[in-house]
């Protein structure tokens, strides 16, 4: 492999791994249970298009509560309820964050986008087959652990649970 490839690619992950470990160390002292690794095929909207990013990222695993990743442009939590908590799930909950709401087994298929209506989530849910539902949020890159670890305390609270592999 050429050298300089060697050298752009650690200009992008290395300040990617050392906020994930400070992350890592800071839930862990908060007493969660965080484990992490590096997982690729994510699938990113840009604009009206769906982009799967072939390459790995760093994602925390918080043990029964969400997963958090550590994206090249945004840092990503997500969670899931079962279909009968996500009809029931007050969005307004969410008016903080730019979130998106959309299925498991069809992860393409949002039941909410900025595009979409707040109110019409259940209805989009109820008339699916889904039989979970993922909530994602965004936070900006680098942005404060504390607002993290906020979005990580309100998944908690909110009784999400996490993504297989």
């Amino acid at each position: 492999m050429d050298i300089n490839m060697i050298k752009k690619l650690n200009l992008i992950y290395e300040p990617l791994y050392k906020y994930t470990m400070k992350l890592v160390n800071e839930l862990k002292e908060l007493n969660y249970d965080a484990q992490w690794g590096f997982y690729g095929f994510h699938s990113i909207r840009h604009k009206d298009e769906f982009i799967t990013e072939f390459f790995p990222i760093p994602v925390i695993t918080v043990r029964d509560i969400c997963d958090i990743g550590v994206d090249l442009n945004h840092i990503f939590i997500e969670g899931k309820l079962t279909r009968e908590a996500a009809m029931k799930f007050d969005y307004s909950l969410l008016q903080d964050y730019t979130f998106e709401v959309y299925g498991i087994n069809d992860y393409l298929n949002d039941f909410y986008n900025s595009k979409l209506d707040v109110e019409g989530i259940g209805r989009r849910i109820e008339e699916s087959k889904e039989k979970e539902i993922g909530i994602q949020i965004f936070l900006q890159s680098n942005c404060a652990f504390s607002k993290i670890i906020e979005a990580v305390g309100k998944c908690q609270k909110w009784n999400t649970y996490i993504m297989d592999r």
